[in-house]
């Protein structure tokens, strides 16, 4: 895995960092054997993973700008925006990551690590405006779990043990200890 900016680890580029992927071309003969042919079309599909502070209306018109200024005048160019999402990175020095760090310990026995991953799920960072609370994204697959891959696995082990810490966290949130008991003041302070 390389490219990026070099001051960055390559774990900040790949979780901290805006990217610019380009998932796939195509164009001109794509049959068997050979055709010595020069394509009349060829298309594209880029997405971008923006970061806090970057404004998804903005980053789609410098991008389509500059993309233009890379193609001859004779050459019909034709950009389509398809989906947005907006950035997000949770607020985990909130007190409620407190209880989901406690209940994960209580049921896997180890300190669980915060990790910034990268994903698109456009509704987490309006529900977090919307309602003004912290989301907050746990998972429970494990490293070798190919997420996403075509051979995709999740243990029952990992499964029954989710449950149980959603069940403890839930039950954390619905009645907080003295170390926490004003959980539901921030949250009601958050939302007025």
């Amino acid at each position: 895995m390389g490219g990026g900016e070099k001051k960055y680890s390559i774990g900040e580029r790949k979780w901290t960092q805006p990217t610019l992927d380009v998932n796939g071309i195509w164009g001109g003969y794509l049959g068997e054997g050979s055709k010595t042919i020069i394509p009349a079309k060829a298309s594209a599909k880029i997405s971008m993973r923006l970061v806090p502070n970057q404004d998804n209306d903005k980053i789609f018109s410098l991008f389509e700008r500059y993309v233009k200024t890379l193609v001859p005048k004779w050459v019909k160019l034709e950009i389509i925006r398809h989906a947005d999402c907006l950035p997000y990175v949770a607020p985990a020095n909130h007190p409620v990551f407190d209880l989901m760090k406690r209940s994960l310990k209580k049921i896997y026995g180890r300190q669980p690590i915060l990790k910034r991953v990268s994903g698109s799920i456009g509704f987490v960072p309006i529900t977090a405006r919307i309602l003004k609370v912290p989301i907050i994204m746990v998972g429970f697959a494990y490293s070798g779990s190919n997420v996403h891959g075509p051979n995709e696995h999740f243990s029952l082990s990992n499964y029954y043990k989710g449950i149980d810490v959603m069940e403890d966290f839930y039950n954390a949130l619905a009645v907080p200890s003295s170390a926490y008991s004003n959980l539901s003041t921030l949250f009601e302070s958050q939302n007025s």
